[in-house]
């Protein structure tokens, strides 16, 4: 991606350079044209020589001599192409710049990116790690709270279970001292017959 980007900018930065060239060189060479011009015609008028050749050369405005200078000793050409260069290269140092400003940003931004992978990754062993831990600890309390579950329903069954003899022994001894109160009163009432009995004996003897 990044060399295509940079061919597309290397072809608008030649375009724009030749079309700044190509003006400056455009303004220049219309004024060397019109000086070039007035000199052949102030030459000819000067020296009465003004042939069909030189004024057909003058009507179109550039003579042959001009336009050897105006191609190879034209100063204006040579600053004009000075400058274009110099702004070309201007654009392309910019540009250039510019590309490796980006280029470090997509590193920097690949950098951060890679490392918050990293986190994530560490992350997720960690969350795995918890979770293998957590279930781990909940089997060990389920299984402690259910053998203490059952052991307490043990104890509770066998404590019930002593509970009943218990009260099943109570309820025989109650049995058995209600069954002696029964007798004690049978006794008692047969002694008070017998005292009553007694009593009258007494008292009809003294009679």
């Amino acid at each position: 991606m990044c060399d295509k980007f940079k061919t597309q900018i290397n072809k608008l930065q030649s375009a724009s350079a030749m079309k700044a060239m190509n003006q400056t060189l455009d303004s220049h060479m219309g004024g060397v044209s019109r000086e070039n011009t007035d000199d052949a015609v102030h030459r000819g008028s000067k020296h009465g020589v003004v042939g069909n050749a030189s004024v057909s050369n003058t009507s179109q405005g550039v003579s042959p001599r001009s336009q050897y200078h105006q191609t190879h000793n034209n100063p204006f050409n040579q600053t004009g192409a000075s400058i274009g260069h110099q702004s070309s290269s201007t654009n392309t140092a910019n540009i250039k710049g510019k590309i490796i400003s980006i280029e470090e940003m997509i590193r920097s931004i690949q950098d951060d990116l890679q490392f918050h992978k990293s986190e994530v990754q560490v992350l997720k062993q960690e969350k795995t790690q918890l979770e293998t831990s957590l279930t781990l600890q909940t089997q060990d309390v389920r299984k402690t709270l259910t053998n203490e579950l059952f052991k307490v329903e043990e104890d509770i069954k066998r404590h019930f279970a002593q509970q009943k003899q218990e009260n099943a022994r109570y309820q025989q001894q109650i049995t058995a001292f209600r069954g002696e109160k029964t007798a004690l009163d049978m006794q008692m009432l047969e002694l008070e017959r017998r005292m009553g009995t007694l009593e009258h004996s007494i008292g009809a003897g003294q009679m």
